[in-house]
């Protein structure tokens, strides 16, 4: 849609807005359809759900996000890179044509006006944003510029993508003997078995590159038929539902995640944070209701007082504890 009034306001600006209606009549098929999927959800699917919020600070995040993988002056030279082409293409007459601009432009509103969560399906924004720099360094016309000038550009983008592609290789190598370590855990977990899991995450410079363990536990339940916190439903939005509910505060997203002391705000208590270490997490956890302990990159802090709990695997930081009695 958005191309088609690009195009249209470039080459007939005296009546662009009835022509471009004309043309686009013929979308009106997939757009009925998409409307009454909506309708028929809405009317006849699950009741309740989660909120649907639309929240300023999450486009700012999208963009820092868009390239965040394994290191950081790696990714944002990449993303200077990257502008850099597009802005001296510009210079060198580069274009982007009025249909493929009205693209880019659509996708813009679509970003800014799309709702960071959908009916308690979050960052909905954030899956949405790498879309415009894709689609913009897509349709730009560099039929303007010099063939030597296109073909240094097409040099030097090639071998940064090389680059990219070994150090995501290596790394993803890395994130499987990392998986393939922690899920030795499972091996001494019973089928059936209730587990309550902490992960621990970073922020900031240091959590840049992301071990991705953040939903490991949730495998538990493929691979051992356990309930685990790393699994969460959404009334209405999905078809999974944690019968287990220890605590309402524990079969939801993201009660696994727990952070180093550096990333809390001490300023706010507890129960106003959206963040929390590993000992205000257990020491408020309802642990006597479960069958096992599983710390992911965490160990369990000194002076815990709780439910007995033995160890029986370690690896590392991470530990998996038996609960007596659970």
């Amino acid at each position: 849609m958005g191309y088609e009034v690009g195009l249209t306001s470039s080459w007939r600006p005296a009546n662009w807005r009835s022509d471009t209606l004309v043309r686009l009549l013929p979308l009106w098929a997939p757009i009925v359809a998409c409307a009454g999927t909506i309708l028929v959800w809405k009317l006849f699917g699950a009741p309740g759900g989660g909120p649907t919020l639309w929240i300023a600070r999450r486009k700012g995040e999208a963009i820092v996000t868009m390239l965040r993988d394994q290191n950081i002056v790696l990714d944002i030279g990449t993303l200077v890179a990257s502008a850099a082409v597009f802005v001296v293409g510009q210079r060198w007459g580069a274009r982007l044509r009025p249909g493929p601009a009205g693209a880019v432009v659509a996708w813009l509103i679509v970003f800014l006006a799309t709702p960071s969560l959908i009916n308690g399906s979050d960052r909905i924004d954030t899956r949405i944003a790498p879309l415009i720099p894709l689609l913009a360094f897509a349709v730009q016309d560099w039929d303007r510029v010099a063939l030597g000038k296109r073909r240094t550009v097409a040099a030097i983008g090639t071998l940064l993508l090389l680059v990219r592609l070994a150090v995501t290789t290596i790394s993803f190598s890395g994130y499987q003997h990392r998986y393939d370590r922690e899920l030795t855990a499972l091996d001494h977990v019973r089928p059936g078995a209730r587990i309550l899991n902490f992960t621990l995450v970073d922020c900031g410079a240091r959590g840049w590159r992301t071990e991705r363990l953040e939903h490991l536990a949730a495998l538990a339940t493929p691979l051992r038929q356990a309930w685990t916190n790393a699994q969460w439903s959404i009334a209405g939005l999905q078809l999974l539902t944690v019968k287990f509910r220890p605590s309402p505060d524990y079969y939801r997203d993201p009660s696994q995640l727990v952070w180093p002391e550096a990333c809390i705000d001490r300023r706010l208590p507890a129960p106003r944070r959206d963040r929390q270490t590993l000992g205000e997490a257990v020491a408020a956890a309802p642990v006597a209701a479960v069958d096992y302990l599983w710390l992911i990159g965490e160990r369990l802090p000194p002076g815990y007082h709780g439910p007995r709990l033995t160890r029986i695997w370690r690896d590392g930081d991470s530990e998996l504890y038996a609960v007596d009695g659970g």
